[in-house]
């Protein structure tokens, strides 16, 4: 049973280490973490700290108590550290009370590859720890986590074929038992056809379909006794953006479409969802600043009853990075989060 928990606490943060203001050593391979987190120019680091927003008597608006996510605020404050690269060393969370919630750190090779990623408590003990190997040709070959006393929690090692496609994932626990395996196939282009998931003893199968421009255009998923289970197609705009994505399951009345409308950036500005009925049981608007900071959302419901209005208003650095923000929930006065930024010269 331990075992299962320290699975279930570990393998998140394999896969979701991002948060929604910055980036904890992602593993994304097209951007880097200043530039998933939104960041210009060369960051060393950001410091950031919320405060509630109070309204003044004369319509000014000033700081209040500080604000974080235990007082209903979307964000706890933060103090990140880049290296010149773009990556991320340290993390570090604060609460309102400006006391620690945890932090993380990162290291890397000579070739930018994450090869470590450590998870912190409040007090600065060591809750896990990830390694990772690499080959000479950057493809990773193992990763392992360990819990605070230096003993394996799972370890993942992964096959690729002569082109770098990965073609084999296997997940094992502290006992050697198989946690997950996953299996691919390719086709010429490189692009994934078929991939075959064993989670717990459970099979599935996804089978992948592409349009004439290469682009995905959905996938089919079986279950273990080759039976039909979930259908997803895709579909784009001119530009290349996704506008429909819908998912139904046979033999089921259950079904999902969402549909989005995007500006000549990918920056969507419509958002709606349908229920299997075809009734429209969400819609969402966006809009942008000239710097792409989002400074409205609009969120309806069933009927078309509004929900979540939320504004934002920025002031921006030399550098075009935002250093403070003011939100607005239904035209009051949310909070204010600013930001200390430092730069590489």
């Amino acid at each position: 049973m331990k075992t299962v928990v320290s699975l279930a606490i570990a393998l998140p943060f394999l896969f979701y280490g991002c948060a929604v203001h910055r980036s904890r050593g992602t593993d994304s391979v097209n951007k880097k973490d200043v530039e998933t987190a939104g960041l210009r120019s060369c960051v060393r680091e950001i410091k950031s700290c919320s405060y509630k927003a109070v309204l003044n008597a004369d319509g000014t608006i000033s700081k209040g108590m500080r604000a974080g996510k235990s007082s209903g605020y979307d964000c706890n404050s933060y103090w990140v550290k880049y290296n010149r690269e773009g990556y991320m060393l340290a993390d570090e969370e604060y609460d309102r009370f400006g006391h620690m919630i945890q932090s993380f750190t990162c290291k890397y090779n000579k070739r930018e590859e994450k090869t470590g990623f450590k998870r912190f408590d409040s007090l600065g003990r060591l809750i896990v720890r990830y390694s990772y190997v690499y080959d000479s040709k950057g493809n990773r070959l193992r990763g392992s986590c360990y819990n605070s006393g230096g003993g394996i929690i799972w370890e993942s090692l992964f096959k690729y074929d002569h082109k770098g496609n990965k073609i084999e994932a296997i997940a094992y626990d502290s006992y050697g038992n198989i946690v997950w395996k996953k299996m691919n196939r390719y086709d010429s282009y490189g692009k994934i056809t078929e991939s075959t998931n064993t989670n717990n003893g459970r099979e599935f199968r996804l089978f992948f379909k592409y349009d004439k421009s290469g682009r995905s255009s959905g996938f089919i998923k079986k279950d273990g006794k080759d039976s039909l289970d979930m259908v997803c197609t895709v579909e784009y705009d001119e530009n290349g953006d996704k506008t429909v994505i819908r998912r139904y399951y046979p033999g089921t009345a259950a079904a999902w479409t969402n549909k989005n409308i995007s500006d000549a950036h990918g920056r969507i500005l419509n958002n709606e969802r349908f229920d299997s009925n075809g009734k429209r049981f969400m819609r969402c608007f966006f809009r942008y600043d000239e710097r792409g900071n989002e400074i409205e959302f609009r969120m309806y419901e069933v009927n078309d009853k509004l929900k979540t209005v939320r504004n934002s208003s920025y002031v921006y650095d030399e550098k075009g990075n935002w250093i403070k923000r003011t939100v607005f929930l239904k035209a009051v006065p949310a909070y204010i989060e600013e930001r200390e930024i430092q730069y590489f010269h």
